[in-house]
């Protein structure tokens, strides 16, 4: 089985700036014995606790495609669902964890789990590595794919019932794609039909982005959670795109329990051209999904 890794290591610095709408609240209200005095802040566990886990799944829909030629030669992008019969959509899996080491700084890691596997009889040729597999032939596709955040969070509110601030980090793409079937190798002594042809491409990605958070308190059980983080640069033979959106609304069942629900979208683009070597991916998916979320 060939495999191409390629790690695109390029930090740059992208900024992002956010309008964040100031929320009023009434402070006062008329003591018994006629003085003002100032309604303290609510405190809402989930956003004042020193660690928060998240556990979830999720109904996600993908639009993916992909090119590898080996020899540098402009292969055809690949329509990985149309094409080759993966699912566009399939349950998966996050696991979240963050922890506050003091009232402005906040650190957060993620995992997600986006595996998907199919076989079908192709309608036409398709080029993949050193390869032309077979039209009408039987071909197998397996799609593997990490996604590991690392990000550190800067709180500049000042009020128990909302966090809202700046985010930088690493999102981190782990993918790897391999085709089975029968296929043609083109040489020069005359193209040969190959049966059992197994071509893999991998690449690890690890993209540095910056993007803005916004957690709100409607009441003491509920919780707005809004994130967005971005990145966008070009550096040697690779170049590289990440947009990614969540949206949450959680409700607390107790003082360290809740439950939420939340939408959301990544979309990544990458290439990378070295050594004669060429490997583009566009990786599109949504989300509908559930979590529990631990607070302590």
């Amino acid at each position: 089985m060939r495999q191409s890794s390629r790690l695109c290591n390029g930090f740059g610095f992208a900024a992002s700036l956010s309008i964040i709408v100031a929320l009023g609240f009434p402070s006062n209200v008329r003591a018994a014995d006629g003085e003002q005095q100032k309604r303290p802040d609510f405190a809402t566990r989930t956003l004042t606790s020193d660690w928060q886990i998240a556990i979830g799944g999720n109904l996600t829909t993908f639009n993916t495609a992909a090119a590898w030629a080996p020899k540098g030669l402009a292969g055809a992008a690949i329509d990985i669902e149309d094409v080759l019969g993966l699912d566009e959509q399939t349950s998966t899996f996050v696991l979240a964890v963050q922890y506050r080491f003091n009232r402005r700084h906040s650190l957060g890691l993620s995992v997600t789990e986006l595996d998907r596997t199919a076989s079908r009889v192709i309608d036409g040729d398709i080029e993949w590595g050193d390869y032309i597999y077979r039209a009408e032939g039987m071909v197998e596709t397996d799609l593997d794919t990490r996604i590991f955040k690392l990000a550190w969070r800067y709180d500049f509110s000042d009020m128990d019932r909302l966090n809202a601030g700046f985010l930088a980090g690493l999102s981190t793409f782990d993918l790897g794609i391999t085709l089975s079937g029968e296929a043609r190798l083109e040489s020069s002594a005359g193209d040969e039909w190959i049966e059992g042809v197994v071509e893999g491409a991998s690449a690890v990605a690890p993209v540095p982005v910056v993007g803005f958070f916004l957690d709100y308190a409607l009441s003491p059980r509920w919780v707005l959670r809004f994130g967005a983080d971005v990145i966008d640069l070009s550096i040697s033979s690779y170049s590289g795109r990440v947009l990614e959106a969540d949206f949450a609304v959680e409700w607390a069942v107790n003082e360290w329990l809740g439950v939420g629900a939340g939408l959301g979208g990544t979309d990544l683009e990458y290439r990378s051209d070295e050594d004669g070597e060429t490997f583009g991916l566009r990786y599109r998916f949504n989300y509908l999904g559930a979590y529990a979320s631990f607070s302590f």
